[in-house]
């Protein structure tokens, strides 16, 4: 289960490039040229929630100071064909507002970076009042006159903070992180799938997440399953879940679990594949499912929303009830997450908690790596970021470090750097990692 909404990691980007290829292919059409004009496509396969004409890829500022300011670039894939192989250059319009002020146009400059064509503006990050930005960014393809705005609805909200509370982490120390869990490659009941090719990296359950008493919740996306074990009481069982592909669990105090699929069901007449969002009690028993309507869905929150990596807001696919929530209901629904991170560089990442209005900047002088969890616990704040070693640091609300260490990064498969990190309500850390024989889950006591 995520802890916090992220700013790209490597998986994210490559998510990103993987939506950007599927929407090309999946929108490849004929387009139809009469008396020299150009057609526009038909766009019925497309959603302007989950998968739009017109595809923007944005990295949000995520946390901005106020005296800042922030850089905003935009790079545009189109799902449809053009006529004669002609590149997809979308012109695009920024709007940007301060508080609750009127949205105002902004010029976007074009930049070409190894022939990626890019539109880019810097805006203050906050106006000279300290009413924070807010933005969107209206596009259009002038061959076929298909429009698109992004985000669908709404705007763009960074964090705005006029001050960040520092954390300063020195040499981390070696970690003694203890054997939880193993369970090895199969189909049989007490095993779980993996899939190995001899030119692709080998697949394996990348997802998982640990309940206050300890029991885990496993994502077994290959064979179609999700894995309920608590090793202290020496519990084990499975029970069949509708996974198309890969994506993230959450299990509550009473079992409820929750499940995303990321890759999802096929719907409407283009047979295009969505998002869908399950829940199950604890017994395996269905409770309902939802169509996820994010377009940059990336793992599961605290309060079982869906992360949008889009706009780092929450959307809540299902309701309390586990009834599905309508189109419009998830979108009134949007939030601002809890917990948001941001990778600045290989030293320097900012973390808040939207809860309690703290922001954090901490620098480093060694390698912090990818950001893999950031939440509250009772134990303080605990941030995981991912690189040869995953490098856990607990602080408190001063920025005060408690505990810095380097945890195995024990890897034979390729893993979700997010969902492969689990914490308890004592700040516990369980990661998930693999070995030639299995999966192993280690914890690493927070005291």
């Amino acid at each position: 289960m995520f802890g916090a909404s992220t700013s790209p990691t490597r998986r994210h980007l490559k998510q990103l490039s993987l939506w950007v290829m599927v929407g090309f292919l999946v929108g490849l059409i004929s387009l139809v040229v009469t008396n020299g004009a150009v057609a526009t496509p038909d766009l019925d396969r497309f959603d302007p929630d989950i998968y739009p004409a017109i595809d923007v890829s944005h990295n949000p500022p995520v946390i901005a100071r106020a005296d800042e300011n922030v850089r905003l670039a935009f790079t545009f894939a189109c799902g449809f064909a053009l006529p004669n192989q002609q590149r997809c250059l979308p012109s695009a319009t920024l709007f940007t507002a301060y508080g609750d002020s009127q949205f105002t146009p902004v010029a976007l400059a074009e930049e070409n970076h190894d022939s990626l064509r890019v539109l880019a503006a810097t805006v203050p990050a906050a106006d000279a009042s300290g009413q924070p930005l807010r933005y969107y960014l209206d596009v259009t393809e002038a061959t076929t006159s298909v429009q698109g705005r992004h985000p669908a609805v709404g705007a763009i909200e960074p964090l705005v903070a006029a001050d960040l509370t520092p954390v300063r982490l020195g040499a981390s120390t070696a970690a003694t992180a203890e054997s939880y869990l193993h369970l090895g490659w199969g189909t049989a009941p007490s095993q779980v799938g993996v899939e190995r090719h001899v030119e692709q990296a080998t697949m394996a359950p990348d997802s998982f997440d640990v309940a206050p008493n300890g029991t885990i919740a496993l994502l077994d996306h290959i064979n179609q399953r999700v894995v309920v074990t608590n090793p202290a009481r020496g519990s084990f069982h499975t029970f069949g879940a509708p996974l198309k592909g890969v994506g993230d669990v959450a299990i509550d105090a009473d079992g409820t679990i929750t499940v995303l699929d990321l890759v999802g069901e096929r719907t409407g007449e283009s047979k295009a594949r969505v998002p869908q969002v399950h829940r199950f009690d604890a017994q395996g028993k269905k409770l309902g499912s939802a169509t996820v309507y994010a377009s940059r869905p990336t793992g599961l929150t605290a309060s079982r929303s869906v992360n949008d990596l889009l706009d780092n807001r929450e959307v809540q696919a299902l309701k309390a009830d586990a009834r599905a929530a309508t189109r419009e209901e998830q979108r009134q629904s949007r939030s601002r997450a809890a917990y948001l991170v941001k990778f600045l560089d290989a030293n320097h990442a900012r973390l808040a908690d939207t809860q309690r209005n703290l922001t954090f900047d901490v620098t480093s002088s060694e390698t912090l790596g990818a950001i893999a969890y950031f939440g509250r616990t009772a134990q303080g704040y605990v941030a995981v970021f991912e690189d040869t070693s995953l490098r856990v640091v607990w602080f408190d609300a001063k920025g005060t470090v408690i505990k810095d260490v380097l945890a195995p990064n024990q890897q034979a498969s390729t893993f979700n750097p997010n969902g492969r990190v689990a914490v308890d309500q004592q700040g516990n850390v369980y990661i998930l990692g693999s070995t030639d024989t299995g999966i192993e889950v280690s914890r690493v006591a927070a005291r």
